[in-house]
């Protein structure tokens, strides 16, 4: 019984830590360009090709081939946490692991975009904006006395404690383009957009409970211990309309430099700058650098560096590259692109591979002390993530 008191303490007051800090352990921001740009550098402001640029650069709906684009991406989450032993002087000894989560999530994303008459374009997209789906796993051990003579474990798995959330918010975006000939270039022209983007709002669930295994091992040691009833809350993350405005600029035939700028009616912070080059020095050959700037909520500016390259030796096959470096609350972060495509007469084919790992120190999720979800001088765990992002798109040109 006292047991059962216990996991039903930690139970409920690590759900009210989750509710207040949310976004220690899922950050959910999702790429917001399109598969060709995710494989060169995440440059998604420079080199996405299709409608789903409008929410981005919507200038270059003004020159870019009519198109539909579709795709299907997986993330995938491999969260590892350890505790740090310490010898008798304080010393490091070891790490020990204790949780280990792997979970897979999918969506899609719709873009469409055609040029008009006068140097106009238009173009419209859906796509995922922000993530709420993470599921936390943890196990619960008793404790059990061997008989003498017996081999038995001592401290036998009896449940799960489980935290998990659900809920996907999605941004409808519509922008214009236009161009004119730009004074410094022959074959490129220069161009202004405007977009603006529709954040939906999401309900999202949040939900706390403790599965037992009683056909697993003989719980009869423990009395009356039966599942906890589940604790949930549904919390509603509001809409709101971001307005982009973006700007391309040939500086000669081989060098186009990007300019993007974004703000939104929301409550929260949501403004963000990018600026760019397009380097153009074979017909085989792109290079792209990005850099941007974004306010977080607590109104810090959090910082990005993007490089990527795209070279064809084969005949419509390009090979893609690239690296992103980004800030993030418990270090930065390097992801590594890759990717490549295969174009016929009116359909591409794209596939793009991201990766990252990070390891940082954080509040264990179902702390016995509550104090240590604010002080992680009482002892945090060690995090390790690897995340890989898997896309692929297919565009119809017409």
């Amino acid at each position: 019984m006292q047991c059962k008191k216990i996991l039903i303490m930690i139970f409920i007051s690590s759900f009210i830590y989750t509710q207040s800090e949310y976004e220690f352990l899922y950050r959910g921001n999702i790429y917001n360009g399109d598969v060709r740009s995710m494989a060169i550098g995440n440059t998604d402001m420079i080199t996405s090709s299709s409608g789903l640029i409008t929410s981005i650069n919507p200038g270059k709906l003004s020159y870019l081939e009519n198109s539909v684009e579709m795709n299907l991406s997986m993330v995938s989450n491999m969260e590892r946490r350890s505790i740090t032993i310490l010898d008798n002087w304080g010393e490091f000894l070891a790490d020990t692991d204790y949780v280990f989560n792997d979970h897979n999530y999918f969506f899609g994303s719709f873009g469409f975009n055609m040029q008009l008459p006068e140097n106009f374009g238009i173009g419209i997209s859906r796509k995922p904006y922000k993530s709420y789906n993470y599921t936390y796993e943890e196990e619960v051990r008793g404790e059990r006395d061997c008989p003498d003579g017996f081999n038995c474990i001592k401290d036998p798995i009896i449940g799960y404690q489980i935290f998990q959330t659900e809920g996907l918010k999605y941004v409808n975006s519509i922008g214009f383009g236009y161009s004119v000939e730009s004074p410094l270039s022959e074959s490129r022209m220069m161009s202004l957009g405007l977009a603006f983007n529709l954040v939906e709002s999401v309900n999202f669930e949040k939900s706390t409970y403790i599965d037992t295994l009683h056909n697993t091992f003989d719980l009869s040691f423990l009395d009356n211990f039966d599942n906890v009833e589940q604790i949930s809350e549904t919390t509603k993350d509001s809409a709101f309309v971001e307005s982009v405005f973006s700007f391309e600029f040939p500086l000669s035939n081989v060098f186009i430099l990007h300019l993007n700028l974004k703000n939104s009616n929301d409550n929260v912070k949501n403004e963000s700058f990018k600026i760019g080059a397009e380097i153009i020095p074979s017909s085989k050959t792109l290079i792209a650098v990005q850099y941007q700037s974004k306010k977080d909520e607590s109104n810090i500016s959090k910082k990005k560096i993007n490089l990527g390259f795209e070279y064809s030796p084969f005949k419509r096959m390009p090979l893609r590259a690239g690296l992103e470096f980004s800030d993030y609350e418990y270090g930065n972060i390097s992801i590594l692109t890759l990717g490549t495509g295969k174009s016929f007469e009116k359909i591409d084919f794209d596939f793009a591979f991201n990766f990252y790992t990070i390891n940082y120190y954080m509040p264990s999720v179902f702390a016995e002390n509550f104090l240590t979800f604010q002080d992680c001088s009482l002892g945090c765990d060690k995090v390790t993530e690897n995340n890989l992002f898997i896309s692929t798109s297919i565009k119809w040109r017409f």
